[in-house]
Parts: C-alpha cells; sequence; structure tokens
C-alpha cells in the first residue's frame, strides 16, 4: 500500500510527509492510516510502521468519539477541512491534546485525508489547572471579611463579593455591570478625580470617603486601592478592598468638635489621637499610644511629636507641621511612625490646626489609625492560596506519618501474638491503616491537595496487598485498569478502605486449593458521572448461602456494606466465573 501511494502520489509531498517536525500522517477511505512521518510515531510513542493500517480514529479516547461521529458525513468531500482541539491516546495510554488540520488529498487512484497535528497538551493542562485556580480564588474573595470590588477605567462594578453587599446592601447582580452605585450625586466629581488618579498610579495608596448605601443612609468607607496591571505594565482595572468605617469616623468627628464633653470617646478609641502646642510638643494623647506605639501617655506628653515619627518619614511630618502653623488641615495622610521597639507603624492620619479665641493658631490635633494589620492583610490576601497549600500539604504529610506509625505499632505488637488468628486480624488492620494512609500521600503529592485520582491510587493498593499476600506456592496476577476518576477526601477515605477489604477478601478466599489466579480491579464512569468500580477474580466462587446484604460473620462484609452507605453506593454480587463486587455511586463536586 505505501509503495502504491509513493508511486501515485507526487513525490514532493511523500518527502515533505516523511522530513517535516510537524506531526503529519494519512488516512485511507477507510479510515485506515497508510502513512507516518517520524513526528507523529516519536509524539505517540510508536516505532516506524507499527501504526500502519491503524484505523486513526481508534486513537482517539472514548470521551472524544463525537468528533469521529462529527467528521464522518462530510470526511470525504473534496473541499472538507476540520479544524478542532482533540485528545489522541499515546501507545503508554497517556492522553495528549493536539490541534489537527484536515486536508483532502486525491490523484486518480488514491485519495487520502492528510492530518496535520500540533500538539497542545501543555496549553491545555494549563487552561484547566487556571481555571482551578480561579475558582478557588473567587471562592477567597466571596468569604473575605471586607468588601472586594473590582472596577474598570470606566468605573463598571466587575466583581462585587458577599461583604460588599453586607455593606452597602446592593446584591451582586445589581452591582456588577453598573457604575459604583454607592456615589452620591454630590461626590460624582470627586468619584472621577479618583478614579482618574487610581487608573495612573502605580503604587498601592488609601482614601477614606463620604459615600451613600442602598438605603439613602450616609457611611463612611475607608478604601485600599490596588491597580492591577496587563503584561505590558498598563493599569487595566483596579481592585478595592473596602472597610465601613462609618461608627469610627462619626466618633473622630464628635471628638474634634469637643475634647472636653467626649473625652471618654476618645479613650475608648483604638485609635491614636494627639495633641501639641504650636512648637509641636504633645499635650496630650490618648490611651491608645500604648497599643498603637507602645508608649504610655505620660511618656509621651511633653516629648516633640517628631519623636515618634520614623526617620523615612520625619521631612513630610515636618512640611505638614508648617502647613498647620499657617491654618491649614490635612486628611487621609499616609504616615510611618516608630514604636517604642524601633518599628515602623504605618499609619492614616487628620491633621487639623487648633485656634485659639482670637482665631490664632496655637498647635494643632492628629487622629492616627493603625493600618499596619490591614496593610498585611491586603498582602496576606495575595499570597494566601500558596500559604493554605503549604498548610494543607503538611497536614496530610503529617497525617500520613501518623498512620505510619501506628501501622508500625501494630507490626511491633503482633510479634508477641502467638495466635494465627490475632495475627492476621493485626494484618488487616495494618492493611486498613496504610489504605488510609497512601490516600493522604496522593493528596500531599496532589497540586490541588483537595482530591485523590483513584485508577493511580487502586494501583498502589494493589500492589501493596500483592506484596502482603504474597504466596510462593501461587501465581496470583492483579491488574487496574479503566477511566482515571478523581474523589474528594471526604469520599476517597472510605472508597480506599472498601477496595482494601475487597481485594483482601479476594486473596484470602479465592484461590483456595488453586494454584494460578487472576483478579481484575475495573473503573468506569459514564455519561451521566456515575462511577462503577469492580473487584474480580476467577476463583473459587462464594458459598451458597453467602449474602451480601446479611452476611454478618466477617467484620471485612461489615466494613463494606457500612462504607458503601456512606458513599451511597450500590453493592452488587455477581457469581459468574469467580466472583465480582460492584460498586456504583455518584462522586462529589
Amino acid at each position: 500500500m505505501i509503495n502504491q501511494i509513493n508511486n501515485n502520489l507526487d513525490e514532493r509531498i511523500v518527502n515533505a510527509v516523511l522530513d517535516t517536525a510537524i506531526s503529519i500522517c494519512a488516512i485511507d477511505s477507510d479510515g485506515l492510516i497508510v502513512s507516518t512521518n517520524f513526528k507523529f510515531n516519536q509524539l505517540l510513542g510508536y516505532d516506524e510502521g507499527e501504526l500502519l493500517h491503524t484505523n486513526f480514529f481508534e486513537l482517539i479516547p472514548d470521551d472524544y468519539k463525537s468528533i469521529e461521529l462529527e467528521m464522518d458525513a462530510h470526511f470525504w468531500a473534496e473541499q472538507f477541512g476540520y479544524d478542532s482541539v482533540f485528545k489522541i491516546q499515546r501507545k503508554d495510554g497517556a492522553h495528549l491534546y493536539f490541534e489537527a488540520t484536515f486536508t483532502y488529498l486525491e490523484d486518480d487512484t488514491t485519495p487520502l485525508k492528510v492530518a496535520t497535528l500540533n500538539d497542545v497538551t501543555e496549553k491545555v493542562e494549563r487552561e484547566t489547572q487556571l481555571k482551578q485556580t480561579n475558582a478557588f480564588l473567587s471562592t477567597m474573595i466571596e468569604s473575605a471579611p471586607i468588601g472586594v470590588v473590582m472596577i474598570n477605567q470606566k468605573g463598571i462594578v466587575e466583581t462585587w463579593n458577599q461583604h460588599a453587599e453586607n455593606i452597602f446592601g446592593w446584591s451582586s447582580d445589581e452591582a456588577v455591570g453598573k457604575v459604583l452605585p454607592y456615589v452620591p450625586p454630590h461626590k460624582r466629581d470627586e468619584f472621577k478625580e479618583n478614579l482618574k488618579e487610581a487608573f495612573s498610579r502605580e503604587e498601592n495608596f488609601m482614601l477614606e470617603l463620604e459615600r451613600m448605601d442602598n438605603y439613602g443612609e450616609t457611611i463612611y468607607l475607608r478604601e485600599f486601592i490596588t491597580p492591577i496591571k496587563t503584561d505590558n505594565e498598563a493599569v487595566e482595572k483596579v481592585l478595592l478592598l473596602i472597610e465601613d468605617i462609618t461608627d469610627t469616623t462619626l466618633v473622630q468627628k464628635a471628638l474634634i468638635d469637643s475634647e472636653i464633653k467626649y473625652r471618654s470617646l476618645v479613650e475608648a478609641s483604638n485609635d491614636l489621637i494627639l495633641k501639641t502646642n504650636l512648637r509641636g510638643m504633645i499635650t496630650f494623647t490618648n490611651q491608645a499610644a500604648n497599643n498603637v506605639l507602645g508608649y504610655t501617655p505620660f511618656e509621651m506628653i511633653g516629648k516633640n511629636s517628631l519623636r515618634f515619627v520614623h526617620e523615612t518619614a520625619k521631612k513630610d511630618w515636618y512640611n505638614i507641621y508648617k502647613e498647620l502653623k499657617l491654618g491649614k488641615s490635612f486628611t487621609n495622610v499616609d504616615l510611618h511612625l516608630q514604636n517604642a521597639n524601633g518599628e515602623n507603624v504605618s499609619v492614616n492620619a487628620n491633621f487639623q490646626s487648633t485656634l485659639n479665641e482670637e482665631g490664632e493658631v496655637v498647635g494643632f490635633s492628629c487622629y492616627a489609625a493603625d493600618i499596619s494589620d490591614r496593610i498585611k492583610y491586603q498582602n496576606h490576601l495575595e499570597s494566601m492560596v500558596k500559604e493554605k497549600e503549604i498548610l494543607i500539604k503538611e497536614i496530610h504529610h503529617r497525617v500520613k506519618n501518623n498512620l505510619a506509625v501506628v501501622s508500625g505499632l501494630l507490626s511491633l505488637q503482633s510479634t508477641t501474638l502467638k495466635s494465627e488468628a490475632a495475627k492476621r486480624a493485626f494484618a488487616e488492620s495494618q492493611a486498613r491503616i496504610k489504605s488510609i494512609a497512601t490516600i493522604h500521600e496522593k493528596l500531599y503529592q496532589n497540586e490541588l491537595f483537595t482530591n485523590v485520582e483513584i485508577k493511580n491510587y487502586l494501583e498502589q493498593l494493589v500492589k501493596d496487598i500483592s506484596n502482603t499476600y504474597r504466596d510462593p506456592n501461587k501465581n496470583i496476577t492483579t491488574k487496574v485498569v479503566g477511566d482515571e476518576v478523581h474523589l474528594n477526601v471526604n469520599q476517597a477515605v472510605p472508597f480506599g478502605i472498601m477496595s482494601n477489604e475487597l481485594l483482601i477478601n479476594a486473596h484470602k478466599y479465592a484461590f483456595e486449593n488453586r494454584i494460578y489466579g487472576e483478579i481484575e480491579v475495573k473503573i468506569e464512569k459514564d455519561d451521566e458521572g456515575q462511577v462503577t468500580v469492580s473487584v474480580a477474580d476467577n476463583g473459587v466462587g462464594l458459598p451458597d448461602n453467602f449474602d451480601s446484604n446479611e452476611d454478618g460473620t466477617s467484620l471485612g462484609m461489615i466494613l463494606i456494606r457500612s462504607l458503601s452507605t456512606q458513599l451511597d453506593a450500590q453493592l452488587r454480587v455477581f457469581r459468574e466465573n469467580g466472583t465480582r463486587f460492584s460498586i456504583s455511586f455518584i462522586p462529589d463536586e
């Protein structure tokens, strides 16, 4: 057939197919592969000529068979060309994703389709991981204990979490797709200026704002504003972390209006409040000084305010002080103070000149909110995904190690036992513990730490149990076949114990008085998402009086029935050429 193609087709086309670095194969009218180049064989793991006369569509896994049906009706139309991303199975069983173009090629005797394939496996896997990460981040944003809002350059809301709804009274459906709804009419010019500044600055900054909720009530906000840049460093969106400071702001206004009348409120404030004379010497500070800076009011009063400013902010403080002496005021000033340990404390401060009865400036007052924790939280929010991954990984690692210790203790204890029945019971307990430990080991090795791929898990379990129950006088083989299926940790543990019991029972009872035998574990997932796992042997079979629903003489069967109920699974037993246990259930999302 190859010689016929080489004779009938242009020699240049044949050479191009064989020599190009792109994966190419030629398919005849029966769907059989009649020619492949080196790159195609290399990617799929086959030797030269091994794929010849193989049906091309047999390389496509079942979950992509719709492509074959879609192509079948028009495949041999002269002008038909099909471009798609689909999956092909390598010789070793691994799956690869390809972008494919099918081109019609014909001479007088040999019609062909030439498939040009581009390996996009890495791209598809990255996109899948990105979707999973985005879903995880969306959950974090939605559950954050602070308002999280994302806006574009027109001020239109793209993200609006639950806490934002709690603050403002608008639901996500009401807010997303509209300009920020909480800006009252008399603050729209201010909003436009703030929006312009947010998209022109490269660093984070903070604003305290007066706004209005869905019920018409005035509220005060502290917004931490973070520009979100594109790959070319242009600010594309702005992230707002919003704190409702209405109560704090109203207290602040009351304190400034009447220091004497509301002194108790000043002392109750968690934020630093101080007053100075015209020379900048502190004449009053509240008890919050101890919490914010680590100094008692007694230690601060009579000292120059500049002494408590961090070295990096002294120049800014001095410039503000000069303007205050001229009667000016400042709001929402970010500064760095220095605590009693010499550490930097980030604050957001308001400054106002203090006047005597004649209207002369005699000092200034300062209200400073400690924003160090909030800034740390903002940074923490950005690194939270990585930190949680490390924590979860460590938990699974420790659980696995602890279970290994328990298994080792059982092994040590079993050496002191004289009863063979007791030793078998200890060995079975060790196997159950190890089946759980293996699950946590798989979770530890998984990048997402939330689910276990059970085919890989069962292969390890089968290997461990086969080693434990190996009889030198028997030849018992085991294999695991079928689909890759993921279970979350809540289902993986009972599934692992149940699989352990079924495999142990097969090894112990299926091949009595037999030298040869085979155990097969099969995993199937149907179109509706139901997973069926079967453990089958070709052994002596079950006793005639065995009933899987009533037999209570075996701890293993008690566990199997109990765990199948926990999984909400259907347990069935078949007596065909031995014994086959079948477990069917729907994996949790």
